[in-house]
């Protein structure tokens, strides 16, 4: 148990030291559904109230592109107080196997983005399809 808890604080420790600091919040303005919008809620251990939610482009509200995974905290559900940036592929491998599971379930549970994976698997059919033909 004592090695088990060093291990998540040092992991966490790792990671808190891989997360970039940002000068200023990215953008999350919609205009007619296109635009950018954080989705899903990842924590670590001993992180109180702050979790890394991914930043994606967005279009007709549909989640299409992931831009980057920022360490957030919400004020009051609506508002964000943004600490800082890690690269996906940096905090992937960082992350138990256990953990990167918790982390792609965290953002799928996003209904938005449960539709996204939808499109993207109908498009993939739909090209497999035309090619045959």
């Amino acid at each position: 148990m004592g090695n088990e808890m060093m291990d998540q604080e040092e992991r966490l420790d790792r990671v808190m030291r891989e997360v970039k600091r940002v000068r200023s919040a990215p953008s999350l303005r919609m205009v007619n559904g296109s635009g950018q919008s954080l989705f899903g809620r990842f924590h670590l251990p001993g992180m109180d109230k702050k979790y890394f939610s991914l930043l994606f482009a967005c279009v007709l509200f549909v989640p299409l592109l992931p831009h980057a995974l920022y360490l957030v905290e919400d004020d009051d559900g609506v508002n964000y107080r943004f600490y800082g940036r890690i690269g996906m592929g940096r905090l992937w491998r960082l992350l138990t196997p256990g953990e990167r599971r918790d982390l792609l379930v965290s953002v799928a549970r996003v209904p938005l983005v449960r539709i996204a994976l939808v499109v993207l698997a109908m498009v993939l059919v739909y090209q497999g399809m035309a090619a045959l033909y």
